[in-house]
């Protein structure tokens, strides 16, 4: 035996189910990840993929926190001459880390040369 349950709704009954089901998407809809980014200084002969941050100066932070939460992988920290760090990460990793709110600015990395002692 097959039964049939019918049920009708009014304009404002279903207009509040709707409105209901919405806000229930909303609510339960992961955050998107920032896309935010900013410019990245470059320099002439840069090791690829390499990067030196440096830190607002009243950000105390380890440097793997911010480096990780933008795929980033530490190589080197500095505290005395500088408040930062050398990370391995590619060009979209480094332009979101440089957006970073803690980050003073992001430079490509790149080998320095002796190029002679002074007299």
């Amino acid at each position: 035996m097959l039964m049939r349950l019918s049920i009708s709704f009014g304009p404002a009954r279903a207009l509040t189910v709707a409105a209901a089901c919405t806000a229930a998407a909303v609510a339960f809809t992961a955050p998107v990840a920032s896309a935010e980014t900013a410019t990245v200084q470059s320099v002439s002969d840069s090791i690829p993929d390499s990067y030196i941050v440096v830190l607002k100066n009243n950000q105390v932070s380890t440097a793997d926190a911010p480096a990780a939460r933008y795929g980033g992988t530490v190589t080197s920290t500095w505290h005395s001459a500088l408040n930062g760090f050398a990370t391995r990460m590619n060009a979209a990793q480094a332009a979101r880390l440089a957006a970073d709110p803690s980050v003073s600015y992001v430079q490509k990395n790149a080998p320095c040369h002796n190029s002679g002692l002074a007299a």
